[in-house]
């Protein structure tokens, strides 16, 4: 713990020379630095996950926050969250799990705020590093992650407590996951819920005022067309197995509604060659029963500027393997680059378990 406590120095007192001199003109958004301890416990969340369990899993957390005041629409409909990184490091008490880092992009959004307190959620994603994984020889134990980089997710309720215009301390209730969404194999995922305290310091001494949402903001209201192709890849058992496959291509209608909001339903298309290897190892023949699946969507996605959450429920309607759930949902990140042309990277799920991640391409018309 001693090289966390030194980092978080380090952290401050790095941003801290960098910001020694203000700028004085107002900006139109502020910057603020952070850190935060914490400690809690990994999560029983299967029956085989026991052995693991065991231990408090400690760590420390630095971070970098953009302050908005309602330059963006998004910004003043969603009361002025933050945006911003964190790095995070984990101590999980035992020696099957090791210990873990993780890069976070999150989101705080403000529930409740006052002239002294902010209630925030936070929401974040990113990327973790393990240094102790599932190894066949070394490490057979640790069946919550199967290899050394994972996929990371955050969520968080907390309460800062303004000490002066540039200081808060926080207290927080933390959920942090890691999990690869079936890449490799085992994953069954890490679940620590922490309780988490800490500090911010705002780096800009001038702070702009709250703009109010601006009511004469207008949005396209046509109905749009999307087609996306997404390719992923899958491990399913036995361990050390090849990869496999997935392939999707979706076509979906969407209209905007509010400021922020569209809604959207359509048609899913996959080809997922891991359902040819399971049934092939169920002694079926894939080339009689056809490991391909139509889904009916309909979904929300949340816009923010060049960023948006897309969440889907999926009904299969053509399913002739029937090894899973009748329904599945989709939740991924869209980029948009211009009006036309956005990335996508998201999960297929059935319920609480990971099908496959996506990476994709995709065009509005």
């Amino acid at each position: 713990m001693k090289y966390s406590l030194l980092a978080i120095f380090c952290f401050f007192s790095l941003f801290s020379k960098a910001f020694a001199q203000s700028v004085k003109k107002t900006p139109k958004y502020t910057y603020s630095v952070g850190a935060n301890m914490f400690t809690g416990f990994v999560v029983k969340h299967d029956r085989y996950m026991g052995h693991i369990s065991q231990g408090i899993t400690t760590g420390a957390e630095v971070l970098i926050n953009k302050n908005t005041y309602g330059n963006q629409v998004w910004e003043s409909v969603f009361k002025y969250p933050d945006v911003g990184f964190a790095f995070s490091y984990f101590n999980y008490g035992n020696d099957m799990l090791g210990e873990s880092f993780a890069g976070t992009f999150y989101m705080d959004f403000i529930l409740k705020r006052t002239r002294k307190f902010e209630a925030l959620l936070k929401i974040g994603t990113g990327i973790g590093f393990h240094t102790k994984p599932y190894d066949r020889e070394t490490n057979n134990q640790n069946i919550g992650v199967g290899g050394p980089v994972t996929n990371d997710m955050q969520l968080r309720l907390g309460l800062n407590y303004k000490l002066t215009e540039r200081w808060k301390i926080t207290g927080a209730l933390t959920l942090s996951h890691f999990s690869v969404a079936a890449l490799t194999q085992p994953n069954k995922g890490i679940n620590i819920v922490s309780a988490n305290l800490g500090c911010t310091y705002r780096l800009n001494s001038i702070t702009p005022e709250y703009l109010p949402v601006d009511e004469n903001y207008t949005w396209d209201k046509r109905l749009k067309y999307n087609i996306n192709f997404s390719y992923g890849l899958k491990k399913i058992p036995p361990i050390g197995g090849p990869y496999f496959s997935v392939y999707v291509l979706t076509f979906y209608v969407n209209k905007q509604v509010s400021k922020i909001s569209i809604i959207n339903a359509g048609l899913d298309g996959f080809s997922n060659n891991a359902l040819k290897e399971e049934m092939r190892q169920g002694d079926l023949d894939p080339n009689t029963l056809d490991h391909k699946r139509v889904g009916l969507i309909a979904g929300h996605e949340l816009k923010m500027n060049n960023i948006s959450l897309l969440t889907q429920l999926g009904f299969y309607i053509y399913r002739p393997y029937k090894t899973d759930k009748i329904v599945y949902q989709r939740i991924a990140l869209k980029f948009y680059f211009g009006k036309n042309v956005y990335l996508h990277y998201g999960f297929i799920t059935h319920f609480a378990k990971a099908d496959h991640s996506e990476w994709g391409i995709g065009i509005t018309i």
